[in-house]
């Protein structure tokens, strides 16, 4: 049917077609099984079904089965006709033959007498003439209920050789069928009520994905659901043929029996201070209600409860219940509690700050402090938990000194509204004197006074942090009282409220000039005739501060000098005094000098002289006070011939100077405020 004569494997194959020969060693799957030297014939996992017709050594496998040849797991199930040797499984087997079987109808040529014989051979079969089941090499069964149960087939592999499915099929070769998976659902659900349920009140069924014409059969499916759980069908009865499947059940979805929901009471949550857990506390004894009959006497509730959140404040607290047990029967298990839920408080921990610092300062004019938190203590917290401190702080004043500083804290962190914080309100530092050196202190420069006194200004001293209340005092003395680019030595003296938040280094030195004073020489007037030679002039030098004069402060001779000579016409000529050298002084000549000396024609208009007399002066009362030694009359143009020396003090009131024959008298300027 397949191969004629085999020497070597063949191993999981079939035929199914009908074989007809007239000679010798005819089979359905193999002529002859045979044995030539080192080859030798084996046939495993292999079958055939066609009806065989032959002459002698005919089976419906194997034809003939040399000697050390060998046949297993095998079988045939076609009808075989021949002359001698016919044989369901192998016409004439000299070989082996093992957890084989066959099934069939053998007819052999009448004219030889051989009767028709049906027989089922198992296991071991005759060595010799196998068809025919000569003696009692065989297992003979009917075709019936016994061949078609596993247990009929002793010694055959149904684990990877072989399938039967019970009741309906005689054994098949795994190897030459296709696997088919078959899902089982049972669908639907109940709540748990104490009966039974079975696929009447679920639905049972099977995924028939994938099937073809080859799955034979009603699905029986089997379900028992009493207990709350989830629940598979199982299902039997479909089967295949050789060349249809492998049927494994395996179970898909699943019916539901529903645990029944029982209410609680009697159970009272209590609140607590923040731990940093959601653990919450119960008080009182758990009362149950809603069993099935008589089933709550055999169980007992513990209740477990939780608040919704770790964190402080008003809180929902949902109460959990244990179900167990108290007597032999697993009644628990078929309820639940449902979850009860209740307000309660979470209250803020208590939460002490400590360990800020300020870090002290010099003294800056204002109350700022740099504070740091670094090692600041949160005494209470949780755990590993952690909050963020920010801390600033102001000096209790500006000054100077040891010093509180008011602090003031923020908090941050995931957990800090958990806490109520106690802050840390002080802590202490030092403001430190600022050294401050000052500056800007200025001496005005003066004309030589011979003191060595400076007028000093502080208006530009600066120093000390600005808008606070200081005042320099300074006082200042030139190095000498002459004149020149000066060092001025300074003296200053504080006041004010910020003062003694400084350390002063005062400003001891500035620069200012002394320049010269002005000195005036101051020629006297006088009237010379024409034709007569200027001499006799004279002066004074004024302007020398106190305790200075002429002789002590200056050098040199005094001289007075004049361009008029004796050739000099009658008009107005100046007087220079000079010869004087002085350190802090300087010269001018006075403006009066500049026609300090007036020559005349010869005679002396005296009514000019008296045309603007000072206020309360007359001519007669000038004349009155004048006892000349030989008078003449003032006014007119008349010469005075001689002038004896009384009395000056009139004279000098006018500023006169008159002309006698023998030369010249002169006078101080008239004091006008004199009369």
């Amino acid at each position: 049917g397949l191969v004629g004569i085999n020497y070597r494997y063949i191993d999981t194959s079939y035929a199914t077609a009908t074989v007809e020969g007239s000679g010798d060693n005819i089979g359905g799957l193999v002529g002859q099984n045979a044995v030539e030297g080192a080859y030798i014939g084996n046939v495993g996992k292999s079958y055939a079904t066609g009806t065989v017709t032959g002459g002698n050594y005919v089976g419906g496998l194997i034809g003939f089965n040399d000697k050390n040849a060998h046949i297993e797991e095998s079988y045939a199930t076609g009808d075989v006709k021949g002359n001698s040797n016919v044989g369901l499984l192998v016409g004439k087997n000299d070989g082996s033959v093992d957890h084989s079987y066959y099934f069939g109808t053998t007819y052999v040529d009448p004219d030889l007498g051989t009767t028709l014989i049906y027989r089922d051979c198992i296991d071991a079969c005759p060595n010799d003439g196998l068809g025919y089941l000569v003696g009692n090499a065989g297992t003979g069964v009917d075709e019936g209920v016994a061949s078609k149960q596993r247990a009929t087939y002793t010694g055959f592999d149904f684990s990877d050789t072989w399938v039967i499915y019970e009741g309906n099929t005689k054994p098949l070769l795994r190897s030459l069928m296709t696997q088919l998976t078959v899902t089982v659902n049972a669908t639907g659900s109940k709540t748990y009520n104490g009966e039974t349920s079975d696929c009447k009140v679920f639905n049972c069924s099977v995924d028939k994905t994938g099937w073809n014409d080859k799955v034979y059969g009603d699905a029986v499916f089997s379900l028992n659901a009493k207990n709350a759980g989830n629940y598979f069908a199982t299902a039997s009865g479909l089967f295949s043929d050789q060349q249809g499947y492998l049927i494994d059940y395996v179970s898909g979805t699943a019916a539901t029996v529903y645990k029944k929901e029982l209410e609680a009471s009697g159970i009272t949550a209590q609140g607590k201070t923040y731990d940093g857990d959601t653990k919450a506390t119960l008080t009182g004894t758990v009362k149950l209600s809603g069993f099935v009959a008589q089933e709550s006497t055999g169980v007992s509730a513990t209740a477990s409860a939780s608040f919704d959140s770790k964190n402080a404040g008003k809180r929902t607290v949902t109460a959990q219940y244990q179900l167990s047990n108290t007597g032999t029967a697993d009644v628990a298990a078929n309820y639940t509690v449902k979850d009860s839920t209740q307000s309660a408080q979470i209250y803020q921990a208590p939460l002490r700050i400590s360990g800020i610092t300020a870090k002290g300062k010099t003294y800056d004019g204002t109350t700022k402090v740099s504070v740091s938190a670094d090692k600041a203590i949160a005494t209470g917290l949780v755990g590993d938990e952690k909050i963020t401190i920010n801390a600033t702080g102001t000096f209790a004043d500006k000054n100077v000194g040891d010093k509180t500083v008011n602090l003031h804290s923020t908090y941050s962190g995931d957990t800090v509204n958990n806490y109520a914080i106690t802050d840390q309100a002080t802590t202490q530092a030092s403001i430190k004197k600022r050294d401050i050196a000052i500056s800007g202190i200025a001496a005005e420069s003066k004309i030589y006074d011979g003191k060595t006194r400076a007028s000093i200004s502080t208006d530009k001293a600066t120093g000390w942090v600005n808008g606070d209340d200081f005042k320099v005092d300074a006082t200042g003395e030139f190095t000498d009282k002459n004149i020149g680019d000066k060092t001025v030595m300074l003296r200053s003296t504080y006041t004010g409220k910020d003062v003694n938040n400084y350390t002063i280094t005062d400003q001891t030195l500035t620069t200012a000039g002394i320049s010269k004073k002005t000195l005036t020489y101051k020629a006297n007037p006088v009237i010379f005739s024409m034709g007569t030679t200027p001499t006799g002039l004279g002066g004074s030098v004024t302007g020398f501060v106190d305790g200075e004069n002429q002789s002590n402060a200056t050098t040199g001779t005094l001289a007075w000098d004049t361009p008029a000579t004796k050739a000099s016409a009658a008009g107005r000529y100046s007087i220079t005094g000079s010869g004087l050298g002085a350190d802090n002084y300087s010269f001018q000549q006075a403006v009066g000098n500049a026609s300090a000396l007036a020559i005349t024609n010869g005679s002396v208009d005296l009514s000019n002289l008296f045309a603007s007399l000072p206020n309360g002066f007359t001519h007669s009362s000038l004349t009155a006070s004048l006892p000349f030694a030989r008078t003449a009359a003032l006014g007119g143009n008349k010469r005075v011939s001689q002038v004896v020396d009384a009395p000056l003090e009139a004279l000098t009131k006018l500023g006169l100077v008159l002309v006698a024959d023998q030369g010249v008298r002169s006078f101080p300027a008239m004091d006008t405020t004199t009369k």
